[in-house]
């Protein structure tokens, strides 16, 4: 008499009983069951498909775009496999500056600015000039009060020539012009974007310049600016109006500040400033009225300090 138990022939001259070998062929599959929940399947998900451009498919960076477009947090297991599948791709193709670009911003994300920035000095020694890297590379440094280290790359940024910083979309028809396609960014709201790193370039070197006392260099910028006609003139001036009272001209610092005024009647440092100009001037009652406006400002708005601007990263 012979059958077959889990792919082996057994017989009765094996001389093993019966109970034996159902407790065994129990307990064998009692194992399987247990160890399941164990087993990381997004794990292997993820192993299997590293294989596989992540980004050619679209609920990728799905999250992504949702957390660039209306600042929701991206789930941390999306995110991790976000920059798991980008560092699989940078492995097979170190030359992948788009993916280089992408993984650093994830990793800032992740507020592991260390790699963020390593990865963005990379990028840098690698790829023709373009304003991506290096502004990011400058937000990092001046949001962590590197200024000096800023002011080194920002001084390049702002000389880049525009097609440089397009065409590094338009070369990356598998990540970033999928991202953009995503956010229903065109190719006009991609320019604009470009104009807004300039002046926001501008203004990070202005502040930076500021923020280590160099205020004739803070001047000349803030005028550089106003030439470039980059926008936010009111922004621009009342920098330029900073660094002249900082130098101790207060004719041209109050002039700086009414013109910002003029532009952005909000401004509540600049009426500040305006006062404290005034003041040192001996116009003690346009110098009231200035600090009362600034007070009442105060009260009722809630713009951030041009003093105290920020910055982000940006991807597009």
């Amino acid at each position: 008499m012979r059958f077959v138990i889990t792919g082996y022939l057994m017989s009765k001259k094996d001389n093993i009983p019966n109970f034996v070998l159902t407790r065994s062929i129990v307990f064998y599959l009692a194992c399987i069951f247990l160890s399941l929940p164990l087993i990381n399947y997004q794990r292997i998900k993820i192993a299997d498909r590293s294989k596989v451009n992540f980004y050619t498919e679209p609920q990728a960076y799905h999250e992504l775009v949702q957390y660039i477009e209306e600042g929701k947090p991206i789930a941390q297991e999306k995110l991790e496999e976000y920059i798991y599948f980008l560092e699989k791709s940078l492995e097979k193709n170190p030359s992948s500056l788009d993916y280089a670009y992408v993984l650093a911003f994830l990793n800032s994300v992740k507020g592991d600015w260390p790699a963020a920035a390593k990865i963005y000095q990379n990028g840098l020694q690698k790829q023709q000039k373009n304003l991506w890297f290096y502004y990011n590379l400058a937000t990092i440094y001046f949001d962590n009060s590197q200024y000096e280290d800023a002011l080194n790359i920002l001084s390049t940024a702002v000389t880049i020539p525009p097609e440089n910083t397009l065409s590094f979309f338009n070369n990356s028809p598998k990540l970033l012009l999928p991202i953009v396609t995503e956010a229903r960014v065109t190719p006009s709201d991609l320019k604009r974007h470009i104009k807004e790193l300039y002046r926001d370039s501008y203004a990070m070197m202005i502040l930076s310049y500021y923020q280590t006392k160099n205020f004739e260099k803070m001047r000349q910028w803030s005028q550089m600016a106003l030439v470039a006609n980059l926008g936010h003139e009111a922004d621009f001036y009342f920098y330029a109006g900073l660094a002249y009272y900082e130098l101790g001209d207060d004719s041209e610092a109050a002039t700086n500040f009414k013109k910002a005024i003029a532009r952005r009647n909000d401004l509540d440092e600049a009426y500040q400033f305006l006062a404290l100009s005034l003041k040192r001037q001996k116009h003690e009652e346009e110098a009231q009225a200035a600090f009362a406006k600034a007070e009442m400002l105060k009260q009722i708005t809630s713009s951030q300090n041009l003093t105290e601007k920020k910055f982000a990263l940006r991807i597009y």
